[in-house]
This record gives C-alpha cells, sequence and structure tokens, in this order.
C-alpha cells in the first residue's frame, strides 16, 4: 500500500486516486489529460496537496461526494454529470464517495454548478456578515427554495456552511501563518476575539490558541 505524503506533484497524483484508469494523455505541454472510472462506494481516501490546479469534469452518474482537510468537519456536495470545478489544495484533505443509494437523498437538492458560485461567492466575502439575501440572488432562488435545496445537497444550512469555511480558514491560517489570533478571526470576520474563540471552540473542539501548538 503506498503510504500518503503531504504533498506531491501533479505527474505523480494519480498514484493515490483509487478508480481504474480509462484512458490518458501525455500529448500537450504542461497538461495532463486522464480519464478514471470512479469506485460507486469509497469510504474514505486522503489525498495528497497538489501545487499544480487540478481540473475536474464529471462525464457521467452522480454522487455525494464529503470532504475534509484532516480533522476537520465533512462537507457534503452533489456532483452529476457535465459538473466542472477546479482545485488546487495547499494541505492533504480527505474523501469519501457514494454513488449509490445515497444520491437519492438529495434529490430537489442544488445542481452542481449553482452550488459552485454560491460557494465561490461564500469564500469571497468570509470577512463579511452573513447574507442569506445575497447567497439566494447568486443561486437565482428565493430565500426559501434556495435553504431547504442548499441543505438537501451539503447537509448543512447555509449559515451553517459559511461558518464550517470560515473554520477551515481559520485552521489554515493557524497552521500556516504566525499572524496573531485576533488578526485571524478578523480574516475570518469575527471583530470579537472572544467570539471567534467561543466558534473555533464550539466548531473545532478546542481554542485557536491550543490547535496552533498542536500543529
Amino acid at each position: 500500500m503506498i503510504t500518503t505524503p503531504e504533498s506531491t506533484s501533479g505527474e505523480a497524483f494519480h498514484q493515490y486516486l483509487r478508480g481504474r484508469l480509462i484512458a490518458a494523455s501525455n500529448g500537450w505541454k504542461n497538461l495532463l489529460v486522464r480519464i478514471y472510472s470512479e469506485p460507486r462506494v469509497e469510504e474514505s481516501v486522503i489525498y495528497p496537496a497538489v501545487a499544480e490546479p487540478r481540473m475536474v469534469r464529471i462525464l457521467s452518474g452522480a454522487a455525494a461526494v464529503e470532504e475534509r482537510e484532516p480533522s476537520g468537519p465533512w462537507l457534503k456536495t452533489l456532483v452529476q454529470a457535465d459538473d466542472f470545478f477546479l482545485t488546487a489544495s495547499q494541505s492533504p484533505y480527505e474523501v469519501r464517495t457514494y454513488a449509490d443509494e445515497t444520491t437519492q437523498d438529495y434529490k430537489g437538492g442544488l445542481p452542481g454548478f449553482r452550488l459552485r458560485k454560491v460557494r465561490d461567492l461564500m469564500v469571497t466575502r468570509l470577512e463579511d456578515e452573513f447574507s442569506l439575501i445575497r447567497l439566494a440572488r447568486e443561486a437565482d432562488m428565493s430565500e426559501f427554495h434556495f435553504s431547504r435545496a442548499f441543505k438537501r445537497t451539503t447537509g448543512f444550512t447555509p449559515s451553517q456552511y459559511f461558518i464550517q469555511l470560515r473554520m477551515e480558514r481559520a485552521r489554515r491560517l493557524l497552521r500556516e501563518t504566525k499572524r496573531s489570533v485576533i488578526e485571524i478571526g478578523l480574516d475570518v470576520g469575527y471583530t470579537s476575539p472572544s467570539h471567534f474563540t467561543r466558534i473555533f471552540r464550539r466548531e473545532v473542539g478546542i481554542s485557536p490558541t491550543e490547535y496552533r501548538r498542536m500543529r
């Protein structure tokens, strides 16, 4: 069994994929193209960080995909045929996939392209106050229907998901920078250090200072 490193190159990333390689092309300069058939159920896989952007397009099928940073909360997404997304991870991440009956629970959820638009908007506005109206408008839906569809797709309410994204960034900044806890709290939208610490402890289980010492 291959041991998963902290990071790898785009050329070597395929070694850590569990799917069956169907086709590959290395004919383009600085571009690798590979087509995989993924397992219908994948309980847990840890992928190393890859500096180069990784573009993924779903050719067929649908699956409920859950992913997280090490020891972080699971974030759920429904992916389906014709979805396209871009990833560039700076740290290892864990993924599990369910393509069987689990996907039935997500019927009536957000289409992949709308979820990506909303998530991208959240990520660019983490320092701002949460706004359901702004997110619903981005998805071109009413607030009521957007909230229901979002929770069905991700397993979280929009506000809960927003907090998870804030905590994900805060954990990364605590691991990778020497910025103060106060500065990091401001960067993810908390003007009160005590409020930031309280939310971080509730979501992560320990305080920001304790989390940094562990890393």
